[in-house]
């Protein structure tokens, strides 16, 4: 049954511990004000659904009779005293244990304070949690994972087997006991932390396995919300197509068609894109709502030291506003944001990366991505990043390649100058390229700088890795249109592939307003 929700915002408790915010520094142990203020700040931007994620990696944040951490082992447990020295899992988890030792309850009073703000809770619960199950010593693993290796996929340390009736029992006991014990608008089922359910060719006879087990939990949602008096929506959050889901094993085509879900979330994990198949979506879900997810982070990077944990190059206003306008012009009913507050610090004190002190979050932007309407007035940012199908790709001297962008319908009102940007995996700028857009030329340009204010220096390219050339906006159109970048590199003497380019990345710009710099760079 489709829903009336725009924005799901995923709000995954461990953030509590993890970042630094304008409720709790590092310096302290964080208090109900941190819980509280990261649920509040959100209050009239457009959010509509909370999805709380009541898990600090495999621990589960609340008093659970079935997971008896909080009881049994927690107490016993002692702090290490150099917290700067424990691993950063390790030190989430004891700034988290000192908050739940205290008798405090985030799940509850997160529910509680998004009520509050009119803002619908749901919890989000983590299907198959996979986080740092390399090393069997982080303290947020769970007894059930640390004591079944047998149930395991790999092994050694991996996503559990979820065609061992034993792990579907455990899930479905916590979920069930999560439901009673708080009072909440939905529920929606991660698979992707981690998707991985079902061994190498067991996928077929796993989603059938994977449907009785949604199946279950439709009919648990409905036996309380007969008891409560409303319909508890199921939401579920799956690779970014339908047949990569089906690929692992979730048939969320026959989810829909048997009425088991209300609501679709296509993911594409952890880096924002555009290449989300809501068209392949649209045409198997038909009576759910279809959300398009997007993410803080457009590709991982590297510190000046070589550190690359938790470096990343964030997402641009611009860039979400044009990500998400290509999804509501594409069938999507609304969008999704993951891990959007992660901007601030949530390093744990990591020395490395103390030039990435964190900034705090875009949510000036979340009011437009719900409308439209509100989206087709801004500047956009179109970006076409590796991770997916089109990027990275090598382009060989003398010889082109064609990419796809998607460009929403913004042409009502002028845009005073466009700018394609292409990024390679070393030093470009001074080899011959050119691009063409829809077949209309464009002008090679030198624009130092980024195409729009930065959020932060966090992963930003070399200079060097950079082309920029000039377009007229007349040369786009509305709907996806054809980017073409030729490599005019003539090699000689034997040179080979020397004039190969790793093709990383198509940035397209579009402005509607230029400050003086801006004009002076473009000369326009």
């Amino acid at each position: 049954m489709k829903t009336k929700y725009k924005c799901i915002y995923n709000h995954e408790l461990l953030i509590l511990a993890t970042s630094q915010t304008p409720y709790a520094s590092y310096s302290e142990p964080f208090t109900d004000a941190q819980t509280i203020g990261l649920v509040e700040e959100l209050r009239g931007t457009g959010v509509d659904v909370l999805a709380i994620c009541p898990q600090a990696w495999q621990t589960n944040l609340w008093k659970s009779k079935i997971d008896r951490r909080w009881e049994e082992l927690s107490p016993e447990q002692e702090e290490p005293i150099f917290e700067a020295d424990v691993k950063y899992a390790n030190r989430a988890y004891y700034r988290m244990r000192r908050y739940l030792m205290e008798g405090n309850d985030p799940v509850g009073l997160t529910v509680e304070t998004a009520r509050k703000c009119g803002i619908a809770p749901f919890f989000s619960y983590r299907m198959n949690e996979h986080h740092y199950t390399n090393n069997p010593e982080i303290a947020t693993h769970s007894e059930f994972w640390k004591e079944r290796q047998h149930l395991m996929l790999e092994e050694c340390g991996s996503n559990l087997d979820y065609m061992i009736e034993e792990v579907r029992d455990h899930y479905r006991s916590l979920i069930f006991e999560l439901l009673e014990n708080y009072e909440v608008d939905g529920f929606e089922c991660d698979f992707m932390r981690f998707p991985k359910y079902f061994r190498e060719g067991q996928e077929v006879e796993g989603a059938k396995v994977m449907t009785g087990f949604v199946r279950e939990i439709r009919d648990k949602l409905d036996e309380l919300g007969e008891k409560r008096g409303k319909r508890l929506s199921l939401c579920v959050r799956v690779p970014r197509s339908p047949d990569a889901a089906l690929a692992i094993g979730l048939n969320v085509g026959r989810w829909d068609a048997e009425g088991l879900i209300d609501m679709v979330n296509a993911s594409s994990m952890f880096r924002n894109t555009q290449e989300t198949d809501i068209e392949g979506f649209s045409k198997v879900v038909k009576n759910s709502s279809l959300y398009g997810e997007m993410h803080f982070v457009t590709q991982p990077g590297k510190a000046p030291s070589g550190y690359w944990v938790n470096v990343n190059r964030l997402t641009l206003p611009e860039t979400y506003r044009s990500t998400a306008l290509s999804f509501l012009e594409r069938g999507a009913d609304g969008i999704s944001l993951f891990n959007f507050a992660y901007t601030r610090d949530h390093t744990m004190s990591e020395p490395r990366k103390f030039l990435f002190p964190g900034v705090e979050p875009p949510f000036h932007i979340i009011p437009e991505l719900v409308s439209a309407d509100k989206l087709r007035e801004g500047s956009q940012l179109i970006v076409i990043n590796p991770g997916f199908e089109q990027l990275p790709r090598p382009i060989k001297g003398q010889s082109s390649e064609k990419f796809r962008i998607y460009v929403g319908d913004v042409f009502d009102k002028p845009f005073v100058a466009a700018v394609v940007r292409i990024e390679s995996d070393s030093q470009i700028s001074y080899r011959p390229f050119s691009v063409s857009i829809n077949g209309h030329s464009t002008r090679a340009t030198i624009l130092n700088g980024e195409l729009f204010p930065t959020m932060s220096i966090e992963a930003l390219p070399d200079p060097l890795d950079l082309q920029c050339f000039s377009l007229d906006p007349a040369s786009l159109r509305p709907g996806f249109n054809e980017v073409v970048v030729h490599n005019n590199w003539v090699t000689s003497g034997g040179g080979g592939y020397r004039g190969t380019l790793n093709l990383e990345r198509i940035e397209v710009a579009l402005y509607r307003t230029l400050s003086e710099e801006m004009r002076q760079r473009l000369r326009v």
